[in-house]
């Protein structure tokens, strides 16, 4: 009763308590309505009797008396296309298997729309009455026959009458509510689409960040740092740095692609005897490209262009030689190793994040198994049902994460008696951790950016073109090549077009320049 109170926003009386359950303050709420199946009384499709009904159906103290399931609306459409997505999509995925579905729209014009959906456990009759979650089924032997356990009672199980509790339907209904958004960002003509996979299941490279809540939110807009607040910066600073690592990568590795295919198919294919040049030589191939299409600009302009080209050739040819690069096959082979260096931090970061992860829930559930044992233990005490049932109510989130920690442990009796200021310490020990490895990333970006500057340089320098040879080269040629009858008429019919520039001629690669 409460629940549906506060996502509707109306006053409604608890019977079970002789309560009335209103939350005055609750002013965000647009739309609120009920669906039923056509077979449902009328009568349920009042809000005030349908929960009271459904909690007087309910006999056991730990029943679950509804499902809640909160989505969040896209605002790029109008209130009317938000109402009819969420009538929609309700009837489709939960009133056709059978249940009532009480929806409200909640908006309060900070840009996250959003809706709760209350949905009942139990199925409605042909009577109109609330039909039994389960049901008890005999085991039956290879025979057909029932079997007795060793005290003499039939062996039986439980079976649901309905299959809503299954997971399956988690990733159904996850994956049908992005098709319907999607249907209707179509059909408004807009770009944006959901996709509610994870990273992982996306194959994005990325390290997704942690949700705050409302109570974190409001304390990192009035200026106060938290933990999870100085986390999601972390991780955002992490990814950015990660997209501009991978797409330094990703140009580079296209751009030695794309020369090796270039270098491959066309020069090689159309000149055989053409040799591997080296880097330097490539770098001066392209100042030479550059120096033939400034001829028809001004001296002046020429000679400003040409010293700044010849300053960042000299670097760019001081740092190949630093590296010891000469060759194409060097140079991608340091490239690689280069890649593999980006790669392994970036694992080792992903590694040492999921650890911090699983020792920050560690410590949580030691300090809340400790701290709430005396509220539980209180909890167990009392005498009478009723006492304890008022007492669970008052302390309901202490006894909650106490029930949490115990269910973890369980889970990892190996973690059960560890020092929190151990788990602490190494906490800070990894995000020490972190904060080297992404300086290391930092540094490998740094280290990309020449390599990145080069390869543009040698993959224009290495274009296609018919005076892939100079005139000396020619001259330098073993007799055995010149006199090749098809080398020979390709020499003849390229001669005139092969006749080098002013700028071309071939140059002593010194660098004492």
């Amino acid at each position: 009763m409460a629940a549906a109170a506060y996502q509707s926003g109306d006053r409604l009386f608890c019977e079970y308590d002789q309560k009335p359950k209103h939350y005055r303050n609750k002013k965000e709420v647009v739309f609120s309505t009920i669906l039923a199946p056509p077979h449902v009384p009328p009568a349920l499709t009042d809000r005030n009797a349908l929960w009271n009904s459904v909690e007087a159906s309910e006999k056991r103290y730990d029943a679950q008396l509804a499902r809640r399931v909160v989505m969040a609306l896209p605002k790029e459409i109008s209130r009317e296309q938000q109402i009819q997505l969420m009538q929609e999509y309700c009837e489709e995925q939960f009133v056709s298997k059978g249940m009532i579905a009480d929806i409200s729209i909640h908006d309060k014009g900070d840009g996250n729309p959003h809706a709760h959906v209350l949905l009942t456990m139990r199925p409605v009759d042909e009577n109109g009455k609330w039909a039994p979650k389960g049901r008890m089924v005999y085991d039956l032997d290879e025979y057909g026959q029932k079997q007795k356990t060793a005290k003499g009672n039939w062996k039986c199980h439980k079976e649901p009458t309905v299959d809503w509790n299954d997971r399956k339907y988690a990733e159904i209904w996850r994956h049908a509510w992005e098709e319907t958004v999607n249907h209707y960002y179509a059909e408004n003509g807009l770009a944006e689409r959901v996709d509610l996979r994870s990273y992982e299941r996306q194959g994005i490279d990325a390290v997704p960040t942690v949700h705050m809540g409302p109570a974190v939110t409001q304390m990192e807009k009035k200026g106060v740092r938290t933990n999870i607040g100085d986390l999601n910066r972390d991780i955002i600073s992490h990814n950015r740095n990660r997209r501009r690592l991978r797409q330094t990568i990703l140009t580079v590795s296209v751009q030695l692609e794309k020369l090796y295919h270039e270098r491959t198919d066309m020069a090689v294919r159309v000149f055989p005897f053409d040799r591997p040049r080296e880097l330097v030589e490539m770098l001066w191939d392209y100042y030479d490209i550059r120096a033939d299409e400034r001829r028809s600009w001004s001296r002046y302009a020429q000679r400003e262009c040409s010293l700044n080209a010849l300053k960042k050739l000299s670097q760019a040819i001081c740092w190949l030689q630093e590296q010891k690069l000469y060759t194409l096959e060097s140079y991608e082979t340091a490239f690689e190793q280069l890649k593999q260096d980006a790669s392994e931090a970036a694992n080792a970061i992903d590694a040492m994040k999921q650890e911090r992860h699983s020792l920050k829930t560690w410590h949580k559930h030691l300090i809340n198994r400790k701290r709430y044992r005396p509220v539980y233990e209180k909890y167990a005490g009392k005498m009478f049902k009723a006492n304890q049932e008022k007492y669970a109510d008052e302390h309901r989130e202490e006894l909650d994460k106490y029930r949490a920690a115990v269910r973890y442990f369980k889970a990892h009796p190996e973690r059960e008696n560890t020092d929190a200021s151990a788990l602490v310490d190494k906490h800070r020990q990894l995000k020490t951790d972190i904060d080297g490895e992404n300086d290391r990333l930092d540094a490998i970006q740094q280290r990309m950016e020449p390599f990145s500057r080069i390869a543009c340089y040698i993959s224009q320098a290495c274009r296609p073109r018919p005076d892939v040879l100079d005139h000396e080269e020619r001259n330098d040629l073993t007799p055995i090549q010149d006199n090749h009858p098809d080398i020979r008429n390709r020499m003849e019919d390229n001669a005139e077009a092969s006749q080098p520039s002013p700028q071309r001629k071939r140059r002593n690669h010194d660098l004492s320049l």
